[in-house]
């Protein structure tokens, strides 16, 4: 990965909610559907933003976006200021990673807020049709053979990407697949994520490799052989596993 990037962009001010309920949560944090208000003009697109995403901040002043927020009240230091040191790992590790990706079949990071409570949360662009797992259930039959391919390549081609820069997914199912307004697959949350090798410049308090297996169902089945006192090192072994198994759910519809 690079060895410099940009601190993460402050959109505090700039989220308005679209309503009072989150959309879906996850082990330390919930998704809100908001709003992401821009009035600062295309230089704040230009020094910030990836490439993956400047035209369309350029184009639409207001864009559809996702919150993550950390869920108050599984913080063990409530009421204390965000900080590196007060988030949990698998968060700091997602922010540290994820600000860092530039593809079309990676969901887009845009920023951080800190309109959620004490706690920053990250803001990446909304992806309408929602999770594969969801998109497969409601449209599945629908689907051609060719669509089925199509959403395994973008898939596989994002996955490419994260293996060229050196990053392990780590937790790759059909759940962490989303689908944009085209139909075309991205991955996301990188919480289980871990990078090979040497730590980039500003990644210090990142755990290179997670002792969690990720999502059962398509976790890679020697995460759960091990003699006690042994630690699972993920590889981009672990990921292809796991891509198997969703080539399985979107080809046969096996879970």
């Amino acid at each position: 990965m690079d060895r410099h990037v940009e601190p993460p962009l402050d959109l505090t001010g700039k989220i308005r909610r679209l309503g009072e309920h989150r959309c879906a949560g996850g082990s330390y944090g919930d998704i809100y559907k908001c709003l992401y208000d821009r009035t600062s003009g295309t230089i704040e697109v230009e020094k910030y933003y990836a490439s993956v995403v400047k035209s369309l901040l350029i184009s639409f002043p207001s864009l559809q976006v996702a919150v993550k927020a950390l869920r108050y009240s599984l913080m063990p230091n409530q009421g204390e200021q965000s900080s590196s040191e007060t988030l949990p790992d698998s968060f700091r590790r997602e922010l540290g990673i994820w600000r860092r990706l530039d593809h079309p079949n990676i969901v887009p990071f845009l920023g951080t807020t800190s309109d959620f409570g004490p706690y920053i949360s990250m803001v990446a662009m909304w992806m309408p049709k929602g999770t594969l797992h969801a998109f497969l259930e409601k449209h599945g039959d629908g689907l051609s053979t060719i669509d089925r391919f199509g959403l395994l390549q973008d898939i596989a081609t994002g996955l490419e990407y994260l293996h060229s820069r050196s990053v392990i997914h780590g937790d790759l199912s059909s759940n962490n697949v989303l689908i944009d307004e085209t139909n075309h697959a991205r991955l996301v949350d990188f919480g289980f994520s871990s990078v090979i090798g040497g730590s980039p410049q500003g990644l210090t308090y990142l755990e290179w490799a997670t002792r969690r297996p990720g999502t059962i169902r398509w976790a890679a089945p020697e995460q759960f052989q091990l003699a006690d006192g042994e630690i699972f090192e993920v590889t981009t072994k672990s990921d292809v596993y796991s891509f198997g198994c969703i080539m399985l759910q979107a080809g046969f519809y096996v879970v």
